[in-house]
């Protein structure tokens, strides 16, 4: 598999693991504002970004559809579980 590849298919992984797990996520805009809600989903080209629960200044979205052109950083609020071995007992 050629690097190009292996990107697309890295990124692809991580839009579907993503979107399976529905994170909060804050999204900034290009004026500086910042809006958060529940990351569902996103197209293939990063268009579209499908967020329930849009919390705005104006007031709360159940379901909202942010154009990818009005989103400048997407900041996924997840827990990540540590991979590591057993550590060896204390002497």
């Amino acid at each position: 598999m050629n690097p190009q590849d292996q990107l697309r298919s890295r990124y692809l992984n991580f839009c579907h693991q993503i979107a399976q797990t529905h994170p909060r996520a804050q999204f900034t805009l290009p004026d500086k504002s910042r809006v958060q809600g529940n990351f569902v989903a996103i197209d293939s080209q990063a268009n579209r970004i499908r967020v329930d629960h849009l919390q705005t200044p104006t007031g709360t979205l159940p379901h909202a559809v942010l154009r990818g052109t009005d989103v400048d950083v997407i900041e996924f609020m997840v827990l990540i579980k540590p991979r590591y071995t057993s550590l060896p007992p204390p002497e």
